[in-house]
């Protein structure tokens, strides 16, 4: 299900917005992927039947989520949060560079 990190980026927002309907425009001001690559995604999930095409409004192509309970949301806000946590653990232990002062 998780092909690569903008899937689960995008599955993140996605449960994010409280409708339930998407379109990659819109995901990609709230997130920083292209809206090519947020389409792509949002096609993907799709053919899972995690999403659902709804049409065109104000001429977006939307997409809603088919199943709101499905256990997949859950699992990806929770990998989600374990890899930003992981992150941040791992960022705390880098030891910080000082930047040299300039010469005048």
């Amino acid at each position: 299900m998780f092909g690569n990190q903008d899937r689960l980026e995008v599955a993140v927002a996605i449960t994010r917005v409280a409708r339930g309907r998407v379109n990659a425009t819109d995901l990609h001001h709230e997130i920083d992927v292209a809206v090519n690559r947020i389409r792509s995604q949002l096609l993907v999930m799709v053919d899972l039947e995690l999403l659902q095409k709804v049409g065109v409004e104000h001429g977006k192509r939307m997409f809603e989520v088919c199943d709101k309970n499905d256990p997949f949301w859950k699992f990806a806000v929770h990998e989600y949060e374990t890899a930003m946590k992981q992150t941040r653990e791992v960022d705390r232990r880098r030891p910080r560079q000082r930047t040299q002062e300039k010469v005048r």
